[in-house]
């Protein structure tokens, strides 16, 4: 499908409404950081973990799942293993 057909609502909304979290595993930076700009903005708590976030970042956003404030955490593959 193409960009904007709605393939991100396949996951966003189960996780959205059933309980627990849903990890997203993307290769895309840009579309990560849309994604969570967008869920954000409607109060859904989400965040990402790619290779362009400093060690502090990710450590933040390491916390805030741990601590299960994270409804939709995306991780690029690579931060995903590691």
């Amino acid at each position: 499908m193409p960009t904007g057909g709605g393939k991100s609502v396949c996951f966003q909304i189960p996780a959205i409404t059933l309980e627990g979290l849903a990890v997203v595993v993307s290769p895309l930076i840009a579309l990560m950081k849309d994604q969570v700009e967008a869920l954000s903005a409607n109060g859904i708590p989400a965040a990402f973990i790619n290779s362009s976030l400093g060690a502090d970042q990710q450590r933040n956003v390491e916390s805030a799942l741990l601590a299960g404030y994270l409804k939709l955490p995306l991780c690029q593959s690579e931060k995903l293993v590691s």
